[in-house]
């Protein structure tokens, strides 16, 4: 065990050197008597004992428990954290421990939390393992499933309006609206906040959803 620990370690740390998301070692924040360069290893070594123990202990795994963690989605669960403080003025989750914990944290939180990108058609960049589970995908179909198939084609207009709405105020926090799973299973959502998810710019790069009521009709 400890050979293969010490053979994934040095492969993840020349391939993970490469991939370490950008928006991490930006927003690594100062701490009294540290480096900046010293937290930002920290901050890596953590992102890499999550990928090594994980890989150790699970073999390849699922496309889901594998997908958090993946640097593209490190880098996307900041671009929501950080739009929904923006915008709401609260934290969607603890923002405690180190920001790798964070992000698996919002993968494996018990409420739905699923994003959109910006394509002219928005196809779904982000659900965590509760939405996969209510919409009945995996990492991959999720990931390529256009955002209007979440919803029966008679309920299209008005979720498309409902996104317009929070596109223009930023969010909005009172969604009712009725869901379809892959397998056709209908759901009424309830209390769902929507948010314009934004870069550090504050250009619009998707929406996000939120929501913790839901029942099947």
């Amino acid at each position: 065990m400890l050979t293969e620990f010490c053979r994934c370690a040095t492969t993840l740390r020349l391939d993970s050197a490469r991939q370490f998301p950008e928006c991490i070692c930006s927003s690594v924040p100062d701490a009294p008597g540290k480096s900046k360069s010293y937290m930002v290893a920290e901050q890596f070594f953590e992102y890499n004992r999550h990928i090594m123990v994980d890989s150790l202990l699970s073999g390849q795994g699922s496309s889901e428990s594998k997908a958090w963690q993946q640097p593209h989605v490190v880098a996307w669960t900041k671009l929501l954290l950080d739009s929904y403080r923006h915008w709401l003025g609260n934290e969607l989750i603890e923002r405690n421990g180190t920001f790798v914990e964070q992000v698996q944290r919002v993968f494996e939180c018990p409420f739905v939390i699923v994003s959109h990108g910006i394509q002219d058609d928005p196809i779904l960049n982000y659900g965590n393992r509760t939405a996969l589970m209510l919409w009945e995908m995996d990492w991959g179909q999720l990931t390529a499933t256009p955002s209007r198939f979440t919803a029966e084609p008679l309920n299209q207009e008005e979720r498309a309006e409902m996104l317009r709405r929070a596109e223009s105020h930023g969010y909005i926090d009172d969604y009712r609206g009725i869901r379809i799973s892959k397998t056709g299973k209908r759901f009424l959502v309830e209390n769902a906040i929507v948010w314009n998810v934004v870069d550090a710019q504050g250009v619009q790069q998707g929406q996000g959803a939120t929501f913790s009521k839901w029942s099947y009709i």
